[in-house]
């Protein structure tokens, strides 16, 4: 069971809480990020209507953003899907391991 809320900082002691549940329809998103600074304490929402493995490549994708907020949108991409690549690899290894 995927705990529903989980509270961290980031780099600047901005406080993130991670949601597993939809953002906003009109965000049209799998995931979100709230700017840092924006609340008192900023929200994440990646849904968990999906795969393992988008779940794994959005929860990356939004951590990076409360990381390196001001990160271009193209990077945080392209990141977080060699990111996910790798450790998709690596779980892969590790349920075939003898």
């Amino acid at each position: 069971m995927i705990d529903k809320k989980i509270k961290f900082k980031n780099f600047e002691g901005q406080e993130f809480e991670f949601n597993f549940r939809k953002p906003r329809r009109e965000t049209g998103a799998d995931g979100l990020c709230y700017p840092p600074k924006t609340l008192s304490v900023s929200k994440i929402y990646v849904n968990p209507h999906m795969s393992k493995k988008r779940i794994r490549e959005v929860i990356i994708h939004e951590l990076i953003h409360a990381f390196f907020w001001d990160l271009p949108e193209y990077k945080v991409e392209k990141i977080s899907k060699i990111i996910s690549k790798i450790l998709n690899k690596f779980v892969y290894l590790a349920k075939n391991d003898s």
